[in-house]
């Protein structure tokens, strides 16, 4: 009887394993097939919450509908880089770095060149100082960037005007050879 309850439970394993192996592939599957379908949004297009609106009438009361600000909620690439930028730490990255990774956390860079765009939100970021540039390339060789250590205030001090250039009082002329001394003199005192 036991060798019978050892064959049973060995044949219960292998259904459990071969069972385990069926699902596993079964999800591989369905991971790639779920890639391959378009994003789609979930939210409704103009942002209205309907909750119990509509009266026995079929009126919708628009006291109660709850409008969503479709801007408050959108997401931008200056957004994306930034929050991307900040997980870099203290590594330094490039504009390749940055749309690799935007392109395998499945965000899209709308226009024809993607990279074009990274980098003028890349500068962006520079002039906010959220960002510093450690390399400053050319040609083939891109910009290198890291994140600032010191991250200046998010608002910026105006720009402290030049001190004034003072004025230099003239000085009293000298007499020239054809001119008489009592003539400069009157001049100056002028």
């Amino acid at each position: 009887m036991a060798s019978e309850t050892e064959d049973v439970i060995t044949q219960l394993r292998r259904a459990i394993e071969e069972g385990r192996k069926r699902l596993e592939d079964q999800e591989r599957a369905l991971v790639v097939l779920e890639s391959m379908l378009p994003k789609r949004v979930t939210s409704n297009p103009i942002g209205v919450n309907l909750i119990s609106s509509v009266d026995d009438g079929g009126i919708i009361d628009l006291a109660e509908i709850e409008i969503d600000s479709p801007r408050g909620k959108r997401r931008t690439l200056v957004d994306d880089v930034r929050d991307l930028v900040k997980r870099f730490g203290g590594q330094e990255f490039t504009v390749a770095h940055t749309e690799k990774v935007l392109n395998n956390r499945g965000i899209e860079i709308p226009g024809k060149l993607p990279r074009s765009r990274i980098s003028i939100v890349l500068g962006k970021l520079e002039e906010e100082g959220v960002i510093v540039k450690t390399f400053t390339g050319g040609g083939n060789v891109p910009n290198r960037y890291r994140l600032n250590a010191h991250p200046q205030s998010s608002i910026r001090a105006a720009p402290v005007p030049p001190p004034p250039i003072p004025r230099i009082p003239e000085a009293p002329r000298m007499p020239q050879k054809d001119e008489s001394p009592s003539a400069t003199n009157t001049e100056a005192s002028v």
